[in-house]
């Protein structure tokens, strides 16, 4: 935590989410109020993952209160996976899936075009491909 920012407690939790260790241990994220805290980034969203290591806590700090909100999911999803523990979320060791990452732009319009651009012209290979292989495993 930097210590120029001051620590922002979940308090009323707005969002929560349970993953599991492959042992069947919850890991419960939660997710509290953005809240304005006028530090020059202005607003920080906190959150808290307990499980069996302990308890972390923390925040993503944004220019308002839904850039924050929007940043959280991704600092979530770093710190699961800082800390190295396999986990489960719908059954899967996917669980990334629930923390999708932000494809920031740092406000350069062409730039974010640009990564649209080619996410779009990746995921449309893929889509294609896969549906070529479930074609083909149809035909066997």
């Amino acid at each position: 935590m930097d210590p120029r920012h001051p620590v922002i407690r979940v308090g009323t939790v707005i969002a929560r989410r349970e993953l599991r260790t492959p042992a069947g241990d919850p890991v419960l994220v939660e997710v509290g109020f953005p809240a304005y805290v006028g530090d020059g980034w202005d607003w920080a969203c906190p959150y808290r993952i307990e499980g069996p290591a302990g308890v972390v806590t923390g925040q993503a700090h944004g220019i308002d209160g839904l850039q924050a909100l929007q940043l959280v999911s991704g600092t979530i999803r770093g710190e699961l996976e800082r800390s190295g523990a396999r986990l489960l979320w719908l059954g899967t060791d996917f669980w990334q899936a629930g923390f999708p990452p932000l494809v920031a732009a740092m406000g350069e319009r062409e730039l974010e075009e640009d990564l649209r651009r080619q996410l779009d012209e990746v995921t449309k290979s893929w889509l294609a491909s896969r549906a070529a292989r479930r074609a083909g495993s149809d035909r066997g």
